[in-house]
């Protein structure tokens, strides 16, 4: 639901169904607090000091694992924030061949994003079921490559001189997907990782690559397309380039929770250590 909001307000002629939008979402965000209030119990555990949450987050950063899963995962949040900031403003004004003068309508973008969230809701349970027999880090590999193939859609949309349709499409198809995959992925990794003591120490150092994501994200990306001599459409091939980045933080979190698991193997049967 939030990914439509920026097609519905790149549009000038639907602003009854932009109010709509946001009265429905607030709607829901209230009946899911209703949900928490009502049907949660509390499971907070007496506060930690000041003091102890330091030295919680300092022990949580000497975890190679985690600060390696960490590098990766500030380029998804990036991605994310792209996606929420830039990508609208792109289809918008840099589609020569759209259904208008500069790009694509308020209206037609408006239908890509919920699509987008419409995929996401339909393909949730099959493909996360899918996924479980896979590895968490092949997962975020192959997340990975879906980002990249829909940023090289994107920017295919850009310099096709006629119908770019079916490369944006195809490239909010693939976001979709790399979406599905990517949540649940990366909570169980999290988890995974995580000491039961520190899981919540954990769990926030996760929530600050959001953080970092958003702040750079939107500045960078606006500054991109600010310059379009130069930037506009090739924003995307930067995008796509920078996953190989992104990749190579992985392969060396894969590498290192192969010899974690081997490790901890022998340990669990001396009889194996040769």
């Amino acid at each position: 639901m939030p990914s439509a909001v920026p097609g519905y307000r790149a549009s000038s002629d639907d602003s009854l169904l932009g109010q709509l939008l946001f009265i429905t979402k607030g709607l829901i965000y209230l009946a899911f607090g209703g949900v928490i209030f009502g049907a949660i119990a509390e499971t907070r555990q007496p506060q930690t000091s000041s003091q102890n949450l330091v030295k919680s987050w300092v022990s949580a950063l000497r975890d190679r694992q985690l600060v390696t899963f960490l590098l990766a995962n500030i380029f998804f949040a990036l991605y994310g924030a792209q996606l929420s900031s830039s990508l609208p403003l792109y289809l918008a004004n840099f589609i020569p061949s759209g259904n208008t003068a500069t790009g694509f309508s308020g209206q037609m973008i408006s239908y890509f994003f919920f699509g987008h969230a419409l995929l996401k809701i339909v393909g949730q349970l099959p493909i996360t079921r899918w996924a479980k027999r896979i590895d968490g880090v092949s997962i975020l590999l192959f997340v990975l490559v879906l980002w990249a193939g829909a940023f090289l859609c994107m920017w295919l949309a850009g310099i096709v001189t006629n119908n770019p349709l079916p490369p944006t499409v195809v490239g909010f198809s693939l976001v979709a997907l790399a979406e599905i995959l990517y949540g649940p992925t990366c909570s169980s990794l999290v988890s995974e990782m995580a000491p039961e003591e520190q899981r919540g120490v954990y769990f926030s150092l996760e929530s600050e690559c959001w953080a970092i994501g958003f702040l750079v994200g939107p500045v960078l990306g606006g500054w991109v397309l600010d310059h379009p001599v130069h930037g506009g459409a090739n924003l995307w091939l930067g995008m796509a380039a920078s996953a190989a980045l992104a990749s190579t933080f992985l392969m060396f979190l894969k590498q290192y929770t192969t010899h974690l698991t081997a490790a901890e193997s022998q340990i669990e049967d001396p009889a194996a250590i040769p």
